[in-house]
């Protein structure tokens, strides 16, 4: 094998990519993805976007640390600034690999660091590794790390440290995500020199880059511990790092923790970083109207659309994320399998009235499947807002209005759709109330349903549905458009819709398989040309995620986020005026 260095694209370090024959997609890669995706977006979805507060609320009992200098150190106190940011539930861990809120995923982001990240156009960068080259059938992956990594105690990051953290991950006992730790088991990590290692896959998937961006472990510091007992583990009086923060203090008594800059983060800024941790998003949002706060984690959308003002001055920053909420049709059910009725109903809603009206104007209108922050986004041509051309469809699909009717019938048939929505979001409640009197108004009668989250979950797993609204979400940065629209991923994937058309199939799979980032974003730009073509879903929506800082913060920029964690990796820019 030989290492080259990644080709460049839109500015950002990309791998080399090698040609040759690929296999067809492995069944246990695929499922694993799926349930990734699935749980990520129904159940976690809310959660990230900080909605939910049960997990926020969250407790730990932690003891104070005990500050030890080490070459890493900051600067000297006298010239310390310190930056104070307000946030919801105490982390009950601060291992990166058992983080499940949002407050654990915030530190985890400034405390460690990954073999890659993923960029602002959602592909893979360089984090720990510098150079990463895919083998001609794209079933290996060589990774070479970076010679000058260190952790905060001024250890090497090593192979050792990479193969370890795998070993937890991979393991039957390890008590974080099963289905991450499933997707592990089927791949082969092996050392082959000081800095390098290279990862075998059963079948080419060129998403498995982006699950690079697994946190690493020092294996010195975890070395003699079981992966059945990391949850068991007091981290918080030796925890070791290799972020651009490390940690100085855990104060449970002022719920508080301590971090500081290491000397590659202490160039530009903010030395010291403090996260404050509240019982409730109201309260945060009071400590940093009052100034005891530099900014907040999170804003929700009812903040900023009430008379509730933040601080003067204050930087509301929206960066947009990648996920998407659409209106998905099962196209298995007889009003939707010609293409033409779902086109019509594309023409009805008026997407840019739902963002101004839902959203308050804080999201961006929906098309492609494809998020617009990655560099794979090409929508092609989606149907406009046009009621007039609506109707015609639905008359050149035979749905009529006869007499005095106000709704639409085929054969005897009224057209009355009933429309699926969790109920505990009000956003998608409010979009789904608007999509009904829209098409009301082109002659189709919908009925929102709202339901549970594990309700509507249930609906879509048996495909018992008509139409829903749901969201998508990448936790990695993998699109995983071969997951939820490939037809192979009609019975029991994700391909709630049962969308079915061979010429997306195969611009799915060369996707898939494909090792270079230009090359597979070509075979998703024709996918979406067909998914504009057949509308299986009506992507409604991308949202954007809400936090805020004080006019004193200087450097603070709305860069396009996977994780809503990842707007952390900005700190060490920043600095105080």
């Amino acid at each position: 094998m030989t290492y080259s260095r990644p080709t460049q694209s839109r500015g950002s370090p990309r791998r080399r990519a090698a040609t040759g024959s690929a296999l067809a997609a492995g069944i246990l890669v695929v499922a694993i993805v799926v349930a990734v995706v699935f749980w990520s977006e129904l159940s976690a979805f809310e959660d990230e976007l900080g909605e939910s507060e049960d997990d926020d609320q969250r407790d730990v009992a932690v003891e104070s640390v005990v500050d030890q200098p080490t070459p890493t150190m900051a600067a000297e106190a006298d010239s310390i600034q310190s930056y104070v940011e307000g946030d919801v539930g105490f982390p009950q861990t601060l291992n990166p690999l058992l983080a499940r809120s949002p407050s654990e995923k915030s530190v985890a982001s400034l405390l460690y660091r990954s073999l890659l990240f993923t960029d602002e156009q959602g592909d893979p960068a360089p984090d720990l590794a510098t150079d990463w080259a895919v083998s001609p059938d794209g079933r290996t992956y060589s990774i070479e790390l970076a010679p000058e990594a260190r952790w905060h105690d001024g250890e090497p990051v090593t192979v050792e440290d990479v193969l370890f953290t795998i070993s937890l991950v991979r393991d039957a006992d390890f008590p974080g995500d099963a289905h991450l730790s499933r997707f592990w088991r089927a791949i082969t990590a092996t050392r082959t020199g000081e800095d390098t290692i290279d990862f075998r896959l059963i079948e080419p998937f060129a998403g498995f880059a982006h699950y690079l961006r697994l946190p690493i472990l020092p294996r010195h510091h975890f070395g003699g511990i079981l992966p059945a007992d990391l949850e068991d583990v007091e981290l918080d009086d030796s925890l070791v790092g290799s972020g651009p923060y490390r940690l100085t203090e855990v104060n449970r008594a002022d719920s508080e923790l301590h971090l500081e800059a290491v000397e590659s983060a202490s160039q530009t800024g903010l030395q010291e970083v403090v996260l404050r941790y509240y019982q409730s998003r109201d309260e945060s949002l009071e400590a940093f109207r009052s100034g005891e706060l530099d900014g907040v984690s999170f804003v929700p959308l009812a903040t900023l659309n009430s008379e509730e003002s933040l601080p003067e001055g204050a930087q509301v920053l929206d960066p947009e994320l990648a996920s998407y909420t659409a209106l998905f049709f099962n196209v298995r059910h007889p009003y939707f399998r010609n293409a033409d009725t779902r086109i019509a109903i594309e023409h009805a809603i008026d997407r840019d009235a739902i963002v101004k009206t839902v959203l308050g104007g804080r999201g961006i209108t929906g098309t492609s499947p494809i998020p617009r922050m990655s560099s794979a986004h090409e929508p092609g041509e989606h149907a406009p807002f046009d009621p007039e051309r609506a109707r015609a469809l639905l008359e050149q699909d035979d749905w009529v209005l006869e007499g005095d009717d106000e709704v639409r019938q085929r054969d005897g048939e009224y057209f009355l759709i009933p429309l699926i929505v969790n109920s505990g979001d009000p956003q998608r409640m409010a979009a789904a109330n608007m999509i009904r009197d829209q098409l009301q108004n082109v002659g189709i009668s919908v009925d929102v349903q709202a339901i549970a989250t594990a309700d509507v979950q249930q609906a879509l797993n048996a495909r018992q549905f008509t139409a829903v609204i749901f969201g998508w979400q990448s936790e990695f940065g993998n699109l995983n458009a071969y997951q939820m629209w490939h037809s192979t991923e009609g019975e029991d994937g994700s391909n709630f819709t049962g969308f079915v058309d061979s010429e997306a199939d195969e611009f799915l799979l060369d996707a898939r398989k494909a090792a270079e980032i230009e090359e597979r974003n070509q075979h998703f730009a024709g996918f979406q040309r067909i998914f504009a073509e057949q509308v299986p879903a009506v992507v409604l929506f991308y949202p954007r995620y809400h936090y805020a800082v004080s006019e004193s913060v200087e450097g603070a920029v709305a860069a396009p986020l996977v994780n809503p964690a990842d707007r952390l990796r900005q700190l060490p820019e920043w600095s105080i005026d």
